[in-house]
């Protein structure tokens, strides 16, 4: 309901960019050929929607893209976590002495923290061993850095995944969650940056056909 009316996408724009996919160099032999298909199909598909996105939904867009197009990367109940889905007898909790749920947890970790650290806990508690919030040296650098989405502990780095590192930064430092969506989506689409590349209309004019016809909104 919080999306946008204007985006409707029709499935003759869609193959246009799936054909455009299909005429790019790839690698030989069937397997390879398949993976490089796919990733320029994807980022193909990224940067011709973009174009027809609001700023303020690129970000939105790609996370969605990235959810539909690599469930792999997502374990049971992350991305509930992320999208604000789960509810859990934490958020009951929240009603407790917030001095009694504070206790729980070391003391680095601020009262405004505790409900987010206690939601995670329930949700991933798989997730939530791995981080050994208990170490306050390990965690450190990570509580005091400018990007801390690039601060994580090497130790618990190479133990989560990229979208568990997001679930971490939400977390533990949700200033610099939209931020470390930004990365996760890059990374995950295999692009330098989230802005498509700037419009060039003659390209357009090329592309547009009878049924697929080019509109500029000034």
């Amino acid at each position: 309901s919080s999306v946008n009316c204007m985006y409707r996408f029709s499935l003759t724009s869609f193959l246009t960019v799936f054909k455009e996919a299909l005429q790019a160099k790839t690698s030989s032999g069937d397997k390879d050929r398949i993976e490089s298909l796919v990733a320029t199909l994807k980022v193909l598909l990224y940067e011709s929607i973009c174009r027809s996105l609001f700023k303020a939904d690129r970000l939105m867009f790609a996370l969605h893209l990235v959810h539909g197009m690599h469930p792999e990367m997502f374990n049971e109940s992350e991305w509930e976590l992320l999208t604000g889905q789960i509810v859990t007898d934490t958020m009951l909790r929240r009603q407790e002495s917030q001095q009694a749920m504070a206790e729980k947890y070391p003391s680095w970790i601020s009262a405004e923290l505790v409900p987010a650290v206690a939601l995670l806990e329930s949700a991933t508690p798989a997730l939530f061993r791995e981080l050994h919030l208990e170490d306050e040296n390990l965690w450190s650098n990570f509580g005091s850095a400018k990007e801390c989405e690039k601060e994580i502990p090497r130790s618990v780095s190479s133990q989560v995944s990229e979208f568990q590192k997001l679930l971490i930064v939400q977390t533990l430092r949700p200033d610099r969650l939209i931020s470390s969506m930004q990365l996760f989506a890059q990374r995950a689409l295999g692009v330098r940056e989230l802005s498509p590349p700037v419009v060039n209309l003659k390209r357009l004019y090329q592309e547009q056909t009878k049924c697929h016809e080019t509109i500029l909104v000034l």
